[in-house]
């Protein structure tokens, strides 16, 4: 009787319920790095998990081939992703012990709105998130990105993307981006400031981020920091992409310092560093 009350808990809910006010995607800190999606799966099923779970992400570093240290995972309602955290967190898996809590994005939908003209979503199927049919736990496919992504166009955005030279000036246009290889959003080049005599302390509120993926955009990097005032992601002027940092004006160093002291964040699939700015880092860049 235990058993079946068991399995009623973590039974799926009918699908005209009433959406849910609790969490249902949990992510995974500290996860091996032989951590993919099909190892994930199997310790799902194992742990009684199977069918009941339909989106399923693992960022991987795309040099090295292996997890990044996060999941991300969906569940059918809050009844299962609680069932899952009290299983899961703080135990040992593959010898490390890992950690589950709430992700930033709730929900299939958005889950895959957040994912589907995201840089990953180019990439080859091992690095891209999968989907699951609840029930069965028949993979199924990802939606494709709205657009073909090429270097000239390293996003899907209808909108024109403004280039800023280090030298003062705004341009839009494909041979102006390679020649001058910047992406900036937000603000124009007036708002960065000119590093040079009394003006150095203006560098106190912009942070400097390292260890971005190639195909990383500022578009991107928003998503991350909202409430970034300006984003400028040097780009190579052969390929379009980044040159894989980026500088970030916030409103107060006091901000800056919020990010200097956090650690395992996550941009386009790649765990990224941040410092202080330094003002050569932008003339040599």
């Amino acid at each position: 009787q235990q058993g079946g009350a068991r399995q009623r808990s973590l039974s799926c809910p009918p699908l005209n319920c009433k959406a849910l006010t609790s969490p249902t995607t949990m992510m995974l800190r500290k996860v091996p790095k032989t951590c993919t999606i099909d190892t994930l799966t199997a310790v799902l099923n194992e742990r009684g998990f199977s069918g009941l779970y339909d989106f399923i992400y693992v960022p991987l570093d795309f040099k090295t081939r292996q997890s990044t240290g996060f999941a991300f995972i969906n569940f059918c309602s809050d009844e299962v992703a609680q069932s899952f955290t009290d299983k899961f967190h703080l135990t040992k898996l593959a010898n490390r012990t890992i950690k589950v809590c709430p992700a930033r994005v709730q929900g299939l939908s958005a889950n895959v709105e957040h994912f589907k003209n995201n840089p990953v979503n180019f990439a080859t199927e091992h690095f891209r998130p999968k989907l699951f049919e609840l029930g069965t736990g028949h993979l199924l496919p990802f939606p494709k990105p709205d657009c073909v992504q090429t270097p000239s166009s390293p996003t899907c955005s209808s909108t024109t993307t403004t280039y800023v030279s280090l030298s003062g000036g705004s341009i839009s246009g494909d041979s102006e981006h390679r020649r001058r290889g910047h992406e900036h959003h937000r603000g124009s080049n007036g708002d960065w400031p000119s590093y040079h005599g009394n003006n150095h302390h203006l560098g106190d509120s912009i942070l400097f981020i390292g260890g971005l993926h190639a195909r990383t955009t500022a578009k991107s990097i928003l998503e991350v920091i909202p409430n970034a005032i300006d984003v400028h992601v040097p780009l190579h002027t052969e390929t379009g992409f980044s040159r894989g940092f980026a500088y970030v004006k916030l409103a107060s160093p006091h901000d800056v310092n919020k990010f200097l002291t956090s650690d395992n964040i996550i941009i386009d699939g790649k765990a990224v560093g941040f410092r202080p700015f330094r003002g050569r880092d932008y003339k040599n860049s």
